[in-house]
């Protein structure tokens, strides 16, 4: 009688146990649904796992399409060749890395920062990502920096358009990170 009481009590610790696993998963697949960003996973064997709408959105895959099937048989050789390095980098480092890559897509292409790290579980290791689209942000990027190379291009040439050294002074000590001339 007191080995079975002691029976239904690690059954009902057990049922517990996995109602708590599933409410937290259930809370996981929520966040992963919500991000703007994409997040995937894959197994041991580079199969994917997990592919959030963000993900979808971004390749232009549905999850439905992605589920069970690894880089090279969703995208480019030269893509899959070159996620597959970061991975593996990733694998040799043990921890988790941030790359830049690019992504041909239904928006054309984007370029991404991607965290990429190892997932551990009882059955092998797999990986993650988290892809954050910052085409924007680099475009605007390179065009700051066409534009404070005129400014210093006008900053050099002062003498020869007449700029009194004051005006010249003002202008360059307003730019962040240069040094006055």
């Amino acid at each position: 009688m007191r080995r079975q009481r002691q029976t239904l009590r690690d059954i009902r610790t057990e049922r517990d146990q996995q109602a708590q696993r599933l409410r937290a998963l259930a809370l996981v697949e929520g966040l992963a649904n919500s991000s703007p960003d994409a997040i995937f996973a894959k197994d041991h064997d580079g199969r994917y796992v997990v592919f959030n709408p963000a993900a979808s959105r971004l390749t232009g895959r549905t999850a439905k399409d992605a589920i069970g099937r690894r880089d090279a048989e969703l995208f480019d050789g030269a893509t899959a060749a070159l996620f597959d390095a970061h991975e593996a980098q990733v694998r040799a480092a043990g921890r988790a890395m941030t790359f830049e890559e690019r992504l041909a897509g239904p928006q054309g292409e984007r370029t991404l920062q991607v965290v990429r790290g190892l997932l551990g579980n009882g059955h092998g290791v797999g990986s993650f990502g988290v892809a954050r689209d910052v085409t924007e942000a680099r475009r605007i990027e390179v065009e700051l920096e066409q534009h404070r190379r005129r400014i210093d291009d006008l900053v050099q040439s002062r003498s020869t358009i007449g700029m009194p050294e004051s005006l010249s002074a003002l202008i360059t000590n307003r730019l962040p990170g240069r040094v006055a001339y």
